[in-house]
């Protein structure tokens, strides 16, 4: 989606009034300047009560933990992989060795700690 929502504090920084049609700009692979996010509000969610439960520190852990395995399973849909990156630590390396990724400058650190997590935990 594009747009401002309400509750969504990143979207009131939308600088202008008409949103733009986005898929014009998707000729590339290139994602400098994309912010990724998963929407989860009013998802259908088989164990709500005990998410509902759970404090925000417990959900960014949970979603920390999950990330891993999501970004492989996305990565897998590509039908054009160039670089080859399979899971998040490939993607970790690529963003460190690759020049063109502008690391540091870049802040790898949630997606470091999310690799670290032990899923079995």
């Amino acid at each position: 989606f594009a747009g401002r929502r309400a509750g969504d504090l990143l979207t009131d920084e939308i600088p202008f009034d008409k949103i733009p049609d986005y898929t014009l700009f998707c000729t590339s692979t290139d994602l400098k300047g994309i912010r990724i996010a998963t929407v989860i509000h009013n998802a259908a969610l088989l164990a709500e009560e005990r998410w509902n439960a759970t404090t925000s520190l417990q959900r960014m852990k949970l979603k920390q933990a999950d990330f891993p395995s999501s970004i492989a399973a996305y990565l897998e849909t590509l039908t054009t992989n160039p670089r080859g990156i399979r899971t998040l630590e490939d993607l970790i390396d690529h963003t460190k060795t690759e020049p063109d990724e502008d690391y540091p400058n870049h802040n790898l650190e949630r997606f470091e700690i999310a690799a670290s997590l032990d899923p079995g935990s």
